[in-house]
């Protein structure tokens, strides 16, 4: 059985797994393979074919907009019993 801490981790989870898959492509791509595969800004550079500092600009883009996403008022406000 999962715990409080594990359920509400899980939840959150899912909460951030949602908001990176509403991120526009080129974000979202950058944001996946930094975070969840653990790819160097190099090597995601080199994949995508892109600059280093394209990939830069777009993690910084992405963080800015799931903050912004986080703290927007019509985010929905989840009730944990």
């Amino acid at each position: 059985m999962i715990g409080d801490s594990g359920i509400d981790k899980a939840f959150d989870t899912l909460i951030l797994w949602d908001a990176v898959n509403k991120l526009n492509e080129k974000y979202r791509v950058v944001t996946i393979l930094f975070y969840y595969e653990n790819m160097s800004i190099k090597d995601i550079g080199k994949i995508l074919r892109i600059p280093t500092g394209t990939v830069n600009s777009r993690l910084n883009r992405s963080r800015s907009l799931l903050k912004q996403y986080f703290m927007n008022e019509e985010v929905c406000q989840y009730e944990r019993v």
